[in-house]
């Protein structure tokens, strides 16, 4: 249901007011993201004479003048401080990416689209952050998260406690099973299937095993750095499935509830709790004859329970 009311009705559109006091979450983000790409770009490898001080130096001035073209020349205090917060963060960035360039990273590819790629006989649309190549050839696709720092798995995959209750949604669906250390069964379900996704498509473009990772940007400068994905891929003895194997044919099958007209519940009526970001929360708990006559559906899902 968020779906539908977040990307097909497009309820979720907003601008940005140049009188602003602070920026939401998402704009804070979204211009982290503006002056990284701007960056990666004009120091996508590694240069002769390239130092921490001067990247430090590049990166100040291109979120200078990002700044000033969203806010003008006199931002309120509010807004300057959210700017220090970002020149702290950007400034730790670029010490960072120094390194990854003297470890053998190249950047290849930034805020890359993704138009009317085919998975399970369904287009898809997406963008990527960044895309990095190693000297010996490795593949990794990075997601930028300025929010808390988190790892990729834990922002993907919840556990959980009744696998069968994921057949009231689809006998098709099923859990994401890997074996623990003590032995015993891990169940979980997929929340997020966003790096997978990124990954199904990198291994057709660019062969091979793509690794995957989030590059966490939150406020505390200790926690900034590449949180990367090592098991995704993994098929060591004793796991069940691989993860990515896991999230294709969640990614599939999801893909096919929505176009049969049978996607258009709420986490909440499966019982699981709804997403940490959810600007349609008081939405989603009204009743549902209410919230279809809201946004126009004149479609009775097909609840299975």
């Amino acid at each position: 249901m968020r779906f539908w009311t977040q990307e097909a009705l497009h309820m979720n559109e907003e601008e940005f007011l140049p009188d602003k006091e602070d920026m939401a979450a998402n704009e804070l983000g979204t211009m982290l993201h503006d002056v990284l790409e701007c960056f990666c770009r004009e120091h996508a490898v590694l240069k002769d004479g390239m130092n921490a001080a001067s990247l430090q130096a590049v990166i100040t001035e291109i979120l200078e003048q990002t700044f000033r073209k969203q806010y003008g020349p006199s931002p309120l205090m509010p807004l300057l401080l959210q700017k220090r917060s970002m020149e702290q963060r950007l400034s730790v960035y670029a010490v960072q990416h120094l390194q990854a360039l003297q470890e053998g990273w190249s950047c290849i590819a930034f805020e890359h689209q993704v138009e009317n790629w085919i998975l399970g006989g369904f287009p898809m649309k997406f963008r990527i952050d960044r895309i990095d190549r190693h000297a010996d050839g490795r593949i990794r696709v990075i997601d930028y998260k300025t929010g808390a720092a988190s790892s990729c798995e834990k922002k993907h995959l919840e556990p959980l406690g009744r696998p069968d209750a994921l057949s009231l949604l689809s006998p098709a669906l099923h859990p994401y099973t890997k074996r623990r250390k003590n032995g015993k069964l891990a169940h979980a379900r997929w929340k997020d299937l966003q790096l997978p996704v990124y990954v199904l498509w990198a291994s057709e473009t660019y062969g091979g095993a793509p690794s995957a990772a989030y590059y966490n940007l939150p406020a505390n400068p200790m926690d900034i750095g590449i949180s990367a994905w090592d098991t995704l891929h993994d098929t060591m003895p004793g796991y069940e499935e691989c993860a990515l194997d896991s999230a294709r044919s969640w990614a599939v099958e999801l893909m096919k509830l929505l176009y049969e007209g049978r996607g258009l519940i709420t986490a909440e009526e499966l019982g699981w709790p709804p997403p940490s970001y959810d600007v349609f929360k008081d939405l989603m708990t009204s009743r549902r004859e209410s919230l279809q006559d809201l946004l126009g559906l004149r479609l009775t899902p097909h609840l299975p329970f």
